[in-house]
């Protein structure tokens, strides 16, 4: 194995080294805390339901067997 292969097994991606890029910084950081992270991160959508997709095939089938039992 050459030496430049083992240091970039040995050295973590940049991606791995910040994983809240894009996101509000908040104490939700250094602690558990859901509804910081909501109220800082999270926007409402306030566009129609065109990007909705329509229920698969499979997703029909399950319903139906779902509903047969209710």
């Amino acid at each position: 194995m050459d030496t430049l292969f083992r240091e970039e097994l040995a050295a973590p991606a940049k991606a791995a080294l910040d994983p809240w890029r894009g996101f509000a910084p908040g104490v939700w950081r250094s602690e558990v805390n859901v509804r910081d992270f909501i109220v800082r991160n999270v926007s409402p959508y306030e566009g129609d339901r065109a990007f909705l997709a329509g229920a698969t095939g499979k997703t029909k089938a399950l319903w139906d067997t779902v509903a047969a039992l209710l």
